[in-house]
């Protein structure tokens, strides 16, 4: 079907960003808002000493336009995913909501030393909703190239890396940790948590 319209008339007159849960509070005179939200990144995989491992997916992401806008709401950020311990899968990322509005759920954790990746979040609700981007497969061998974090709507995951070494954490908010890679006690890379950013007009 068609894509929605946005009609944001009037000036922009503020931009609120949450990195943190709290209580959205309109600057004075707004009317309409836009928000554009994403779940917490997963955590890669640690290492299990004979494989490298994937990465974690990006939350989902949103963007919403709501028009005849008052009063307060409540802002949940989803946490970032665990880095995974040696031989051990990453942390989900938790789940971003602007009330009952929309809401984003956190990428999955990396797999260990498997070509599986963990999968992205899921966006609802809202006038446009995304899937985060899944992370990448390790490659099989300890010595190859782990997997990528996955891309949020914000920006990209931690990188693969190659040899012993840690996975990277995720580079943006909902962004993935990649896995790690190498024999020994090698941890995944951490997620990025969510963020919300609220656009006020008149």
């Amino acid at each position: 079907g068609a894509a929605p319209t946005f009609q944001a008339a009037g000036g922009l007159i503020g931009m609120q960003v949450f990195t943190s849960s709290g209580t959205y509070t309109p600057t004075s005179g707004t009317t309409k808002i836009i928000v554009r939200a994403v779940g917490g990144g997963g955590g890669g995989a640690g290492s299990n000493g004979a494989n490298s491992s994937s990465g974690g997916g990006a939350g989902g992401g949103c963007i919403d336009y709501i028009s005849g806008w008052s009063g307060t709401e409540t802002v949940t950020i989803g946490a970032a995913g665990a880095a995974g311990a040696s031989a051990a899968t990453g942390g989900t990322g938790g789940t971003t909501s602007f009330g009952s509005h929309c809401s984003m759920t956190g990428g999955l954790g990396g797999q260990i030393g498997s070509a599986e990746s963990g999968a992205g979040g899921t966006g609802s609700g809202a006038s446009l909703n995304f899937n985060g981007g899944p992370g990448g497969g390790g490659d099989w061998g300890d010595e190859q190239n782990s997997g990528v974090g996955g891309s949020s709507m914000f920006g990209g995951g931690g990188h693969s890396i190659n040899g012993a070494q840690n996975g990277k954490p995720g580079l943006a908010y909902g962004g993935g940790g990649s896995g790690a890679a190498g024999s020994g006690s090698r941890t995944g890379g951490a997620g990025f948590a969510g963020a919300v950013v609220i656009e006020e007009y008149a």
